[in-house]
């Protein structure tokens, strides 16, 4: 077991304690270019080494445990979650809020993007940036910290309990942009591969 992985959980606490309470910019929301296209084309997509993909477009986020789409008022509908629960939220400039979804997503002072709050109930703390990604779900039960290996991959360990897995994110399309993340499709894709 490499030295990450022993201290992930570990660090688990520091890092939720950190995402739900550090300061920084709130990052606006994406605003579609055209009208809602009659078929699903995906501009970006997340593919994780343990068999989870999410991908989306300009009005919605596609996954096997996620179907959002943008309403014309700009929130957004759908189900989402191993038992595909109804969700709405609505979206403003750093933050997505409604009754199952309740996220800040903010640029830090040293460059992360940060999505931190309650998704489908659970507390998430996730941290990115050109060069790493990392955080827990599952209200700290699970951990990771990836470097990117690749300008389409990030590799790293997942720690959740005493297991721990060797694990890839692929990204493609739009998703390899995550300076730039396409918000909030960007942040709600990447928390549906995450373990």
């Amino acid at each position: 077991m490499s030295r990450t992985a022993r201290l992930l959980p570990l660090l688990t606490p520091l890092l939720l304690a950190a995402c739900a309470t550090s300061q920084g910019l709130p990052l606006p929301m994406s605003t579609p270019s055209g009208p809602k296209a009659i078929e699903f084309v995906a501009t970006g997509e997340f593919r994780s080494s343990i068999g989870e993909s999410a991908a989306f477009d300009e009005w919605r986020v596609v996954g096997p445990h996620l179907n959002l789409a943008r309403q014309a008022d700009g929130s957004w509908d759908g189900t989402a979650g191993p038992s595909q629960a109804g969700v709405h939220f609505d979206v403003k400039p750093g933050a997505l809020t409604g009754p199952m979804i309740s996220l800040g997503i903010r640029r830090t002072a040293d460059g992360f993007v940060e999505v931190g709050g309650l998704y489908l109930g659970e507390r998430v703390a996730i941290r990115f940036s050109p060069r790493k990604l990392m955080g827990a779900t599952h209200d700290g039960r699970c951990s990771f910290e990836f470097d990117r290996v690749s300008p389409t991959q990030f590799g790293g360990d997942v720690a959740c309990g005493t297991d721990v897995t060797r694990t890839y994110i692929e990204l493609l399309g739009v998703a390899a942009r995550v300076e730039d993340p396409v918000l909030p499709q960007a942040a709600l894709a990447l928390l549906a591969v995450m373990p």
